[in-house]
């Protein structure tokens, strides 16, 4: 085997096909799938994306403004266009999402110490993907937060307990929780700033402008947005919406526990 082709590049090149693979797939078993109503609109802000209309927020919200940012909206868009834009490339490529973002979890568990430590995460993970069920494909903002919030946790115990690992994964997946539901962003943003603080106290092997680089580039839509000042969707988000209504962690956890579950005492 040459020296550059090492078990982890072979490893990226087996993830990357069989992550195409399923999404050919899924292509084809979603081919009667209509885009109608939130999907409808989410077909509607792709169009505009590949027309040129770079879009700086998220889905709207039924708090009169947006969800906090785009990455839904940047990410789909490329696949999207690939499939002739067809509207099963929207659950095809929740699909492929859900699936990264389940093995990256994995991967992040496994190197935990001890042992126990990732055994019980890989439990709680089977528990949300089980909650999830059926909308592991569904395009809905909300539904495509939860599996990469639950990793956003663990990566920040890595990257807090283990001198840094893992932050890569803490980064991206808190910020796409973050950005892609507004019941999301409290919590995903202080797992994004508690990691970006540890990583910048720690040092560590020139992660710091690395990890400062990643957030800047994946919150970059939000980032100009604010330059309308106190009309930004941000600063509209953090004071109150249409109908006066906030953000507040009640309203996430009751959201969140909403979509796991039929039966809660958040109601």
């Amino acid at each position: 085997m040459p020296g550059w082709l090492t078990r982890a590049r072979l490893g990226l090149v087996g993830v990357v096909v069989a992550a195409a693979m399923l999404w050919l797939i899924g292509l084809v078993w979603f081919r009667p799938w209509i885009a109608h109503n939130d999907f409808a609109i989410f077909r509607i802000a792709l169009e505009r994306e590949l027309d040129g209309h770079v879009r700086l927020v998220g889905a709207h919200s039924r708090l009169g403004v947006f969800h906090p940012g785009p990455l839904r909206e940047w990410v789909f868009a490329p696949p999207y266009w690939l499939s002739g834009r067809r509207s099963a490339a929207l659950p095809a490529t929740a699909l492929v999402l859900n699936a990264a973002w389940v093995v990256w979890t994995l991967a992040v568990l496994a190197r935990l110490r001890p042992r126990r430590w990732g055994i019980g995460g890989a439990l709680g993970l089977l528990l949300v993907v089980v909650a999830v069920g059926a909308d592991v494909g569904s395009p809905w903002n909300p539904h495509l937060a939860v599996i990469p919030a639950y990793l956003a946790c663990w990566a920040l115990v890595s990257v807090v307990a283990f001198d840094g690992r893992g932050w890569v994964a803490c980064i991206c997946s808190a910020s796409w929780a973050a950005q892609l539901h507004a019941s999301m962003l409290i919590v995903g943003g202080a797992v994004l700033a508690a990691a970006l603080v540890t990583i910048v106290w720690r040092r560590r092997h020139g992660a710091s402008a690395l990890a400062v680089g990643l957030a800047l580039l994946l919150w970059s839509g939000p980032i100009v947005d604010l330059r309308k000042g106190r009309d930004a969707n941000l600063v509209r988000l953090g004071t109150d919406g249409a109908d006066g209504e906030s953000v507040g962690a009640a309203d996430a956890v009751g959201h969140v526990s909403r979509l796991l579950w039929p039966a809660t005492p958040w109601e």
